[in-house]
């Protein structure tokens, strides 16, 4: 066994520990973690079967990471080839009936990808469990690498990856409509809003997904706390009221189901 697979099956013994000790509670039995430097033209991953791994590299399934690229959240297709190697290979090793979800997100060099198999699908509360798991892991995994540089390998379908505009929602508010909770009227741009907060985006992430700025996105949520009565609340309260009202229910159910 090379330096490489070695190290790799390392890594995927320690994730499979992380998992079981901070995902498992929420339905989640499989975690993997990769980072693309497309200025490098390589990657990084960390999986959580050795044996999945091996089977995803050989068989050239990385090559499909471009049609996967898609910055948020998003579950996988159930009809497509990569799929149904993965359904095949889990139902070898588990009984799951697996939801695949991919969890995306932009860096300086390229992007992140959290890819987790769960039991069920997802609860709002229980994806920002997960986006939280993508930050900490994100931590970690810059120090493992740095330690293990034979983990990293050529990304070998950069060219399609670099010729992709990394998707961007923009200002697209085309699930809502202007609409009256209770009292309180709320455009389709505040629904959205709202449906980020819901995810744990920060006011810095919002303004990159609308090319705005910070100030902007602060006065369209000062706005949010106005029509429901104080315009100087605490975010917290905000959303509790929002809750209260029948808003959170609506939002929440932003999920990409293929």
């Amino acid at each position: 066994m090379n330096i490489h697979h070695k190290n790799m099956k390392q890594v995927s013994q320690e994730m499979q520990s992380w998992t079981k000790s901070n995902l498992t509670y929420l339905g989640i039995y499989e975690c993997n973690y990769a980072h693309f430097d497309l200025n490098e033209a390589s990657w990084a991953g960390i999986p959580m079967y050795y044996d999945w791994y091996c089977e995803y590299m050989e068989q050239g399934l990385d090559l499909s990471l471009a049609s996967r690229l898609s910055q948020g959240t998003r579950y996988w297709d159930q009809t497509t080839q990569l799929y149904q190697k993965y359904n095949h290979f889990i139902n070898t090793i588990d009984t799951h009936s697996p939801h695949r979800l991919d969890v995306i997100t932009k860096t300086d060099d390229g992007f992140e990808m959290l890819t987790v198999s769960s039991d069920h699908l997802l609860t709002p509360s229980e994806h920002l469990q997960v986006e939280k798991a993508l930050r900490v892991l994100s931590h970690q995994a810059r120090y493992i690498t740095k330690n293990k540089p034979n983990l990293t390998m050529d990304l070998r379908c950069v060219n399609e990856l670099k010729n992709i505009e990394f998707e961007k929602e923009g200002p697209c508010y085309s699930q809502y409509e202007k609409s009256k909770f209770g009292d309180v009227i709320l455009t389709s741009k505040e629904q959205k809003y709202i449906e980020y907060m819901i995810f744990n985006k920060t006011q810095k992430e919002i303004a990159y997904l609308h090319s705005c700025s910070e100030t902007a996105v602060r006065k369209v949520i000062t706005n949010i706390k106005r029509k429901l009565g104080h315009e100087f609340m605490p975010n917290s309260q905000m959303m509790d009221l929002l809750g209260q009202i029948g808003v959170l229910s609506i939002c929440s159910q932003s999920f990409i189901v293929n």
